[in-house]
Order: structure tokens, then sequence, then C-alpha cells
């Protein structure tokens, strides 16, 4: 009889060492399948097929961001961030037949019968998608096990496995997180006439969601919509009365940017242009002629002056036919009541610092608070928000800086706001002088407001002119934003006397007494966005629409050109559309925002 007795403690490490081997090889085998699949499905996950009237491609790009992008050259695109899981899910419309689309659009109702002929087609192909990527990812997750070193049969069945079952958890993962919601806030690259049209059609059928649960079905529809789009269709119009106010600030006398706005305001459609200061930027009495383009605008334009319009640039503005001045008053955009506070600081000259006007800013804010209560106005606009602390739109609202250094000949930029075919309402800047305020009031179709309120497609705008002029260095920053906050209070009393929809000035410390007093305020000054929201009142900053000014003629600059689109509805504010065109290349992309009631 033999005794084997306990195995030695060598052939047990022995074993234990195998047994790790194992494992070990095992895991690599999984790991190499599961990342050759996720390469090979985002290298050849598509499929293309006919949907509706037109020729489509799926694809599914994973180790992207988790976004949805819809393709439709050279219409543009939609990105919307639908998901957090790493995969991209793009729709490209390759081929449309016009002749077909126009068709179908002739049925009594056009858009059920696009929309179900696109559903009927886009199911099957989501699912051959499905198919395909699973078995791009077992073919990819094979390969990528036999590769490594020892290689056995099984290691194909191994690699095969993990990379079926990594592309199974992501495209798993990406349907249960999608959210058709995002395309309430979609972002859209391309012409900027077709903005209106493809960004209404990415929101069109969002709200449908909650009671059809079905994903296949709103993208259909959003599918069906892009293909109205091509059509050169009005599909993703939105019905009701809604009021489109543009929003600029911070032209600095560029008449590129002051065309910008003329652009915008014919593609949007707007009521008025609401422009919250800084139209010109050194006081000069020449750079009032910005007025001219200004005249181009065809809709109101409500001017909230700068701390850079001086007193004589905001009355040669307030000359031009279609602008409203707003140094401390009211105006009425088709029902809307928006107040205009103009900044009380002029800091071109230099005769005060940025300290100093930023100090008067927040002295004046308590009384354009009181003026907020007065007024009631829906909007307020005012240049430094210190002081209140192709869209169609109906108006362009212009929150000041306009010009830059007050020059004369900066008012000349009225010739091409002239050309803008609706309402510009401007609100004088700390930039614009008071010669070029008053020569960009001359233009037709400008409203400068200093101190008033005017009605633009129902809506009160109240603008109040920056209080200051900065432009030629006779006062500093800080006494300027100084200034706007001695004369914030006195613009609160105005809009609780005025009550209007939008109160408008330059510099948003103007308005910082109006806090809670009106339910927009928007302002400029600062060349960047901002979105602030306390006690029932949203204060917006736009950024420079005018890429800062002239100086981006002589320094290299990456500064983009900047623009807001207010929408309203009943008197309230709905949707927000943030323009950027970046450089002369006219690169341009839209981000929406739909504002939700508190």
């Amino acid at each position: 009889m033999v005794d084997v007795g306990d195995p030695s403690p060598e052939a047990s490490g022995r074993v234990r060492r195998r047994r790790l081997r194992g494992a070990l090889q095992l895991v690599m085998i999984a790991v190499a399948g599961a990342l050759a699949a996720l390469v090979m499905t985002g290298l050849g996950a598509r499929t293309q097929g006919t949907v509706g009237p037109g020729k489509v491609v799926l694809q599914a790009r994973p180790g992207q961001p988790g976004t949805t992008r819809l393709q439709l050259p050279p219409v543009g695109r939609v990105t919307a961030e639908t998901h957090s899981a790493p995969v991209l899910l793009e729709a490209r419309i390759d081929e449309v037949d016009i002749d077909r689309v126009q068709a179908l659009l002739k049925d009594p109702d056009p858009q059920r019968r696009l929309a179900e002929e696109v559903r009927r087609d886009l199911r099957p192909l989501f699912g051959r998608l499905a198919v395909r990527s699973l078995l791009l990812a077992a073919m990819a997750g094979a390969v990528g096990g036999v590769l490594l070193p020892r290689r056995r049969w099984w290691y194909a069945l191994v690699g095969a496995g993990a990379g079926v079952l990594a592309v199974g958890i992501l495209g798993g993962l990406t349907w249960r997180q999608f959210d058709i919601e995002a395309f309430d806030r979609p972002s859209y690259e391309g012409p900027v006439e077709r903005a209106p049209s493809v960004l209404s059609a990415a929101r069109r059928h969002v709200q449908e969601f909650g009671q059809v649960r079905d994903r296949v079905r709103v993208l259909s529809a959003q599918v069906a919509d892009l293909y109205a789009a091509s059509a050169g269709t009005e599909a993703g119009e939105e019905a009701g009365a809604e009021v489109r106010i543009l929003h600029v600030s911070d032209v600095h006398s560029n008449p590129l940017g002051a065309e910008v706005a003329r652009r915008l305001a014919d593609s949007f459609r707007v009521q008025a242009v609401l422009d919250t200061g800084d139209l010109t930027s050194f006081g000069y009495a020449i750079e009032a002629r910005i007025g001219d383009v200004i005249a181009g605008v065809k809709v109101p334009y409500v001017f909230v002056p700068g701390n850079h319009d001086s007193a004589e640039n905001r009355a040669a503005l307030a000359r031009v036919p279609n602008v409203t001045v707003l140094t401390d008053g009211v105006t009425s955009v088709e029902g809307l009541r928006i107040m205009g506070i103009s900044d009380p600081t002029f800091t071109a000259t230099n005769e005060i610092n940025a300290e100093e006007a930023a100090a008067t800013r927040s002295r004046e804010a308590p009384g354009v608070a009181d003026k907020v209560t007065e007024r009631r106005p829906d909007v307020l606009a005012v240049h430094d928000r210190r002081l209140a602390d192709s869209f169609r739109v109906q108006a362009v609202l212009d929150t000041g800086d306009l010009t830059s250094f007050g020059y004369a000949i900066e008012a000349r930029i009225g010739d091409v706001i002239a050309g803008v075919k609706v309402p510009y309402v401007f609100v004088p800047g700390n930039h614009d002088s008071a010669e070029n305020r008053a020569a960009l009031a001359r233009v037709p179709n400008v409203t400068v407001l200093t101190d008033d309120v005017r009605t633009v497609g129902g809506l009160r705008i109240m603008g109040v002119a920056d209080p200051t002029f900065t432009a030629t260095n006779e006062i500093n920053a800080e006494e300027a934003a100084a200034t706007r906050s001695r004369e914030a209070p006195g613009v609160a009393d105005k809009v609780t006397e005025r009550r209007p929809d939008v109160l408008a000035v330059h510099d948003r410390r103007l308005a910082e007494e109006s806090t809670g007093k009106v339910p927009l305020v928007v302002a400029g000054h600062v060349h960047r966005r901002t979105s602030e929201s306390k006690d029932g009142t949203l204060t917006l900053t736009v950024g420079s629409t005018g890429s800062t000014g002239l100086g981006t003629f002589t320094v290299e600059s990456g500064q983009s050109y900047e623009a807001e689109v207010l929408h309203f509805r009943d008197g309230k504010l709905d949707v927000v559309d943030y323009v950027t065109v970046r450089g002369i290349s006219g690169e341009f992309s839209v981000e929406r925002q739909v504002i939700r009631p508190e």
C-alpha cells in the first residue's frame, strides 16, 4: 500500500499558479475581444436603407461623446446630448426625392403621412443596425482573441462572447438612457437662414414623447421634419402668438456686428432688436454713423446706451428712424413691455475707471429697482448687469456699445442697421456717445431707449441707457461701475412705475435693484454670456455681437460674434436661441435653451 499523503507545498503552489495564469489569460482574451469589438463597431457599424422619400445612413460610434446627431447636408445638423453612455448615434440623410416629398406634403395631413412612412422604414433599419453591430462585434472579438500568444481554438469563442457582451451592454445602456427631451435644448450648425425651421423640427415632437413612450416614433417624426426642411417648407414652424426679440450688445462701432444683427433679424423674423449698449466705442460723433447700418434693420431697434455710448452719440442714434433709445423708459413690442435703463457712466474717455463705473452702477441699482416696481416691465434691459443686480425675430434688442470710441463717424453703423427688416431697439452703453446715440436714433428702424418704454410685438420693453461714457477715459471703469450702482435704485423705481415686460440696460449693475420687480433683464457690457435667475427675475447677458469691436480688424483674435434670440409666448420668455458666428469665415452654431417656469 502506497501512502500518497497531502500534496507537497511545491505542488500546491504550482496548481495555484497554473489556475491564476489561466484566469489572467481568460481576462486578457476577454479584454482583447471587447476592445477589438468596440473599435471595429465604431469603424463599421452602419447601415443604409430607403426611409420614406429618401435614403438614410444610420451609424453607432462607441467611444464618442454620448450624443445623437441628425444630419441633412447642406441644410445643417442638429445635435443633442441624449445619453451619457459613450456612443455617438448618427442619422444622415444622403438622398432626398424632392418631388416625392412635395407630393406627400399635398396630403390633407402631410406631417402624419410623412412621419408614418419614415417610421415604417426606420424601425427595420434600426434592427439591421443592431444585428450588424453584434455580428461585427462577434467577428472582431474572435479575431482579437486568437491574436494573443499561445492561441487555442477556444480563444476565438471567448473573444467573440466578450465582444458581443461589451457591445450589447453599451447598446442597452444607450437605449435605456436615451432622453428624447434633450432635443428641447439642441445645438445647430449650418446656414443661418435654415436655423429656425431646423431647430423647430428638432423640438417639434419632444412633448409627444411623454404620451407615446416610443423613441423610434419620435425620431421618425424628426427625420420627417428634416425631409420637409430639405424641400424648402416650414414644417418646423411653431404656431402660436410668439414674440421674437433679437438681443445684441457691445457692437463697438463694428459694422460687421451690425450687419450680423440685421441678417439675424431677417432670418428669425423678429419683432424688434434690443441692443443693451456700447453700440459705439470712443464717444466720437462720427461713430454715430453706424446708425446708417441700423436704419436697414426692418424692425424697431431698441437701444439701451452703455458706458461707451456718449450723450452726443445717443442723441444721434435716437434720430435714426427705426431706433428707440431707452435711457430710462419703457417701450412695448407686440404687447411685451421692455424697460431700458442706460448706463449711468461714460468711460470711453477714461475720466473714471472701471471700479468707479461699477460703483456708480451699483449705487443706481436701487433706483432702477424702484422704476421696475413702478413700471412693471416684462423685460429689463441694461448694459452692465450690475445696473440690474435667419430666426424671423420681431425685433432686435441691442443693449449698448454699438460704437466704440465716441467718434461721430461710428454712427455710420446705422447704415447697416437700417437694413434690418424689423424694429431695432437700442439701449446705449458706456461706449455710445450722446452724439452717436442721437445719430442712431435718426435711423428709421431704430428706437433708442435711454429711459423709456416701448411696445414691440405686444411686449413692453424698458430701456435705460448706461449713465456713463468711458470711451474717452475721462472716467475709469471703477467710477463708471459706481455710477451705475448709484443709479440702480432709481431704475428700480421706474420699473415699479412703468411695469415693463423686459428691462434692457447695458451694464447689469444698473438693474441690480430691480430683481424681483421685472420678469426679464437683458444686458451686455461684459462680452460674455451669463444667465442668472433670482427672485423671479431672469438676467441674461449676451457676448459681443461686434466681436469686441474694430480691434478685431487689427489684432488676430478668436473672439466670436454672439447674439441671442428671445422667444416670448403670452408675454413670457419661452425659449432662448444663443447664436455664435466664429470669425469672418461665418461658421455658425445655435444653442437652444427652453425656459422652464419657476
